[in-house]
Order: structure tokens, then C-alpha cells, then sequence
């Protein structure tokens, strides 16, 4: 079997805790009732009224955060970025050696050419008051449901590299494309 790692810490959204604590676990036994400070799940964190939703990638002022907006607060908390990532990207590949044997396995008894067959896994990290990173679940079929602008702009980079990985070319989006033909050819091209 051949596995191809690809891990960039570049897609992905955070989900934070709804209590006024930002990021804050409480063990006190008085918040065992509200499911609200310990799980960070957008599927149920949508449902609280606390809720405070996200239509901007940059955005930090709200609870589900682009991947990329956290890297940079971070970056201007001084926090080392690069330390954390390589963190994150040793429990990834760490885990994904340890289910190599299951993989090849399920991949000799289910794929035909072995070459063919791609997965896409979806890590989800904790990250505790120290910044250690945690490993709570990997999911085998993430979510690619886009509810908001902030998932489209993820999920569809996430979607484009996976498949330009898998070896088919995902071109630009019709937008992006359309603005660069514009922008080489000049205005005045005649096209």
C-alpha cells in the first residue's frame, strides 16, 4: 500500500467554547449541565443563542474562526506559530503510520488497484491552555458541508488540493480565472 501524507495545517476552521472564557475548560462540577462549555461541535454550538457566527475568513470576533485567522492572532500574541504547526503535523503523521496495517488491509481487500483509492481524514485538535496540541478524534468522512461563506472558502481549497493530490487538475475558480485572464491580457487585447 502507499500512503501519501499531506499535512499543511492550512485548511480548516476552529470551533471555540460559547462561555464568556474563550478557549476556558471549566472543571467544576456546577458546568457539567451546560454542554455548551465543554464541547466545541458547530453542530450543536449553532443551537446555543450565544452563538455568534462567522461570514468573514479573517474573522476572530465570533465562534468558528478560519484556520488561517487563528494562525495569525496567534502570531500577533507573539506565540511561535511554526511550533505549534509542527505539532500538529507530528500527531498527524504519527497517527497516520499507526493505521497504516488497518489501511493496507481494508485497501487490498476493497481496491482493486491500490493506487486509486484516496481517503480524506479529518483531524480534530485541541488545544489546551498551554497550547499543546491534543488529538481528540479522526474523523474518516469529514464534513463538506458549506452552511456559510467561511466553509466555501475552506472546504473548497481543502477540495481543490485533494483532488490536484489524487492527480486531477482542479482549475481556479471561474471568478479568480476570470480576473486573471482579464488582468494578462490587458485592456486593450481585443479578447
Amino acid at each position: 500500500c502507499s500512503t501519501t501524507c499531506y499535512t499543511t495545517c492550512q485548511y480548516g476552521h476552529v470551533t471555540t467554547s460559547l462561555t464568556p472564557h474563550l478557549l476556558r475548560y471549566s472543571h467544576s462540577s456546577k458546568s457539567l449541565s451546560n454542554r455548551y462549555v465543554h464541547l466545541t461541535n458547530y453542530s450543536v454550538n449553532k443551537f446555543n443563542d450565544a452563538y455568534i457566527k462567522n461570514e468573514d475568513e479573517a474573522g476572530t470576533e465570533s465562534h468558528k474562526w478560519g484556520l488561517k485567522a487563528l494562525w495569525q492572532y496567534l502570531q500577533v500574541a507573539g506565540q511561535d506559530v511554526d511550533a505549534i504547526k509542527n505539532k500538529i503535523k507530528n500527531i498527524i503523521i504519527k497517527t497516520i503510520i499507526a493505521s497504516v496495517p488497518t489501511v493496507t488491509s481494508l485497501s487490498k481487500s476493497h481496491c482493486k488497484y491500490r493506487h486509486t483509492c484516496h481517503e480524506l481524514f479529518g483531524f480534530d485538535i485541541f488545544l489546551d491552555q498551554h497550547l499543546k496540541p491534543w488529538l481528540i478524534e479522526v474523523n474518516i468522512s469529514p464534513s463538506l458541508h458549506t452552511s456559510a461563506p467561511l466553509d466555501k472558502h475552506i472546504k473548497y481549497g481543502l477540495v481543490k488540493d485533494l483532488f490536484n493530490t489524487a492527480g486531477y487538475l482542479v482549475p481556479q475558480t471561474p471568478t479568480r480565472a476570470r480576473s486573471t485572464a482579464t488582468s494578462t491580457r490587458g485592456p486593450h487585447s481585443g479578447a
